[in-house]
């Protein structure tokens, strides 16, 4: 899996989302860490420090963005997240890419595509959250937040199962994923 961060805008937030410390802390964990340029230079930290523990450093922000699962930002002073939420959505971040029915899906280097759309052959927009390429099958991931509703969910994975199959792709699974309780239900 993986994470990343951008810079915050500085005019309103000096602080950075990953620290070094950080950084080593999701690297042991197994995530593959992307950073912005420079990105922790105005607090005095060089883009070597994150190299050496194994970080990536990108010069495009664009590019960060497009090949990430997850962007850590900070967003505290903009009221986005207050400072108890930071610490349960990075544990919830954690619970899941640890969760025994979808580690599998999070392991470095594998084939992913991440919020890309899908344009029909009737030309309707589709933009499944997480498609995972694997050599024998190919698996639709779809997290929800809220009460569970399987038949309406699953109605929207079976489109997503649809354009796939008009791509060429073949034994598709479809996942759930209920982010409040961390369920998952799977469908071949």
């Amino acid at each position: 899996m993986k994470i990343a961060s951008i810079l915050e805008n500085q005019k309103i937030e000096k602080r950075i989302a990953i620290t070094p410390e950080i950084a080593k802390k999701y690297i042991s964990l197994g995530l593959e860490v992307s950073l912005f340029k420079n990105y922790g230079s105005h607090l005095g930290i060089k883009d070597d420090e994150y190299k050496e523990l194994g970080v990536l450093i990108l010069e495009d922000e664009k590019e960060i963005i497009a090949n990430t699962d997850i962007i850590v930002q900070l967003a505290l002073l903009e009221g986005i997240l207050v400072e108890n939420e930071k610490d349960k959505l990075e544990k919830l971040i954690i619970e899941l890419i640890e969760h025994p029915e979808l580690n599998l899906y999070f392991l470095p280097n594998i084939n992913c595509k991440l919020e890309s759309e899908i344009i029909t052959a009737t030309g309707e927009l589709l933009r499944p959250d997480r498609i995972v390429f694997n050599s024998n099958e190919t698996i639709i991931i779809d997290y929800k937040t809220g009460k569970e509703n399987n038949s309406l969910y699953f109605k929207q994975l079976i489109k997503y199962q649809n354009a796939l199959i008009e791509m060429g792709y073949k034994n598709i699974k479809k996942i759930l994923v209920y982010t409040d309780n961390l369920t998952v239900v799977t469908q071949q």
